[in-house]
């Protein structure tokens, strides 16, 4: 069995970082009988100083029957140590996610290339180097990129790509002759049962779960919603942990500022167990983001049956004819709120039909992919 060496900011328990995570731990579950997984770590979530209880640091454990699975405390995350992990479990693949980070990006991909094993050193950036997420700091991705070119980190690496727009984001950035290798992102595969919820005309429930940051569009949705508040009466609650204080800052001057026809709830973080339900209890997902390689909150939108009013830059694609929601052009100023009144008027004919057809996008996902074989060339 090839053995795969991941290195990652944040793997479960930690759950904070989103998307990245589920999508490491369903990689690691689903294909465990095909690789043999290790993964290196840090041994606290997101934003926190305090390493996760009951999570050993600084050694070996067994995570599950998946995968063993390395927590390093900040001391250990030095390059010395790192290297040492990284050398001791002779990785055919080593496997880095992000691009911005130090420890899990820089110092594997110059050490990588040390190795006697001589790894395939494969990259996935995560939708990082998509336009969207570019335009959040600039000037500071900017310097960052022309370092990390200076330095040769970009050659010799297969690049995971986990869309069509990945790669052309990817080979924008590092050249037409980068090697790009497409392989969705893995969500949950178990279908989930059809909730039904109560839904009728001017009667809104609306629900984005996501990191709190620029890209993701949470200001936009509350100033759309701001715009309409003489016209609809909406419920907008929203999960996930601020990432960019500043950011949610203007968030909350914005929700200060709303009519009673407006509810606004901050829940804080949600638990991977939580989302599931929190999902069903809602009419909408919301997600207007600059951009995303996957979207695993909108996949899970789907799954759970329930239909998302999302950006066009996304891989989901023309939800309007699919009858599971809408995926609105952010340059057209009219599309967020347009699609926010059809919700608002709906009937519960048809949010039924809205919610079959959500779950069916999900299903189909599922089916048409060949998670196994692109991994396999991702990884062989």
């Amino acid at each position: 069995m090839k053995k795969v060496l991941i290195l990652t900011e944040h793997f479960a328990p930690a759950y904070k970082a989103g998307g990245i995570v589920r999508s490491l731990e369903n990689l690691v579950h689903n294909f465990n009988a095909r690789f043999s997984f290790s993964v290196i770590t840090g041994s606290a979530d997101l934003g926190e100083r305090q390493p996760m209880p009951d999570v050993p640091q600084n050694q070996w454990v067994p995570f599950r029957q998946d995968a063993e699975v390395l927590y390093l405390s900040p001391a250990y995350q030095r390059r010395e140590k790192l290297v040492r992990f990284i050398e001791e479990r002779r990785p055919e693949v080593v496997y880095m996610n992000g691009i911005y980070s130090i420890p899990f990006v820089v110092v594997p991909l110059r050490a990588a290339r040390k190795l006697s094993s001589r790894p395939v050193v494969v990259v996935a950036p995560r939708g990082m180097l998509h336009s969207g997420a570019l335009s959040v700091k600039p000037l500071k991705k900017k310097i960052y990129f022309a370092l990390f070119k200076a330095w040769g980190l970009h050659k010799n690496v297969r690049w995971h790509a986990t869309d069509a727009q990945e790669v052309e984001d990817i080979r924008r950035m590092f050249g037409p002759k980068a090697e790009v290798v497409l392989a969705l992102d893995t969500p949950d595969l178990v279908p989930q049962p059809l909730a039904p919820i109560r839904k009728e005309r001017g009667r809104l429930q609306l629900v984005t779960i996501s990191l709190i940051t620029a890209k993701k569009g949470h200001l936009l949705l509350l100033e759309t919603l701001k715009a309409l508040e003489d016209e609809i009466s909406a419920e907008y609650h929203i999960y996930g942990p601020v990432k960019d204080p500043e950011y949610w800052q203007a968030c909350q001057q914005v929700m200060a500022t709303l009519k009673p026809s407006i509810r606004v709830v901050y829940h804080g973080n949600i638990h991977p167990t939580q989302v599931m339900t929190t999902l069903q209890q809602h009419h909408f997902f919301v997600l207007p983001s600059k951009g995303e390689n996957f979207g695993h909150a909108i996949y899970e939108a789907f799954n759970a049956g329930r239909p998302a009013l999302i950006s066009d830059q996304t891989p989901w694609q023309k939800l309007a004819p699919q009858k599971a929601g809408w995926d609105v052009d952010l340059r057209d100023k009219q599309a967020l709120p347009n699609a926010l009144r059809q919700a608002y008027a709906m009937d519960q004919a048809g949010y039924d039909e809205l919610c079959r057809g959500a779950q069916t996008v999900a299903h189909r996902f599922v089916r048409e992919s060949d998670f196994a074989g692109q991994y396999q060339a991702l990884f062989g």
